[in-house]
């Protein structure tokens, strides 16, 4: 996107032959010359630099999210844990104990696939 204060900068470019030949094909297609046609592609690669970026900080602010929510939930159970010993029942304390392994081997497999598809966005 062009403001008043930019102005267009002359560059000198070298590129191989064939690239130079695809990007002239391309132009005709788009009907468009061959310096507009290279401005173009430039500016969508750095705009799709600039989505992954994004996408990134997304994928980041949800993995935060389900950390706060594990630690919640986690600092929940733990708590029904301590009340159920302090009121002797064992067999309460104990499937609690179970429910909060339960539940932190599904945050972990939920963090490790968001940060799988992460890296895989990334590869992109």
């Amino acid at each position: 996107m062009k403001t008043q204060s930019q102005k267009p900068t002359q560059v000198n470019l070298r590129i191989m032959s064939g690239l130079h030949g695809r990007l002239e094909r391309a132009a005709q297609r788009n009907h468009t010359s061959l310096n507009n046609e290279m401005r173009v592609r430039l500016e969508r690669s750095l705009d799709s630099d600039d989505a992954v970026t994004l996408a990134n900080v997304a994928v980041d602010i949800t993995i935060a999210w389900q950390k706060f929510s594990e630690y919640v939930a986690t600092a929940e159970i733990s708590d029904e844990i301590l009340q159920a010993i302090e009121a002797k029942n064992f067999d309460k304390a104990y499937a609690r104990v179970l429910a909060l392994r339960r539940h932190q081997a599904s945050a972990a497999q939920q963090r490790l696939a968001k940060m799988s598809e992460k890296e895989s966005d990334n590869e992109r």
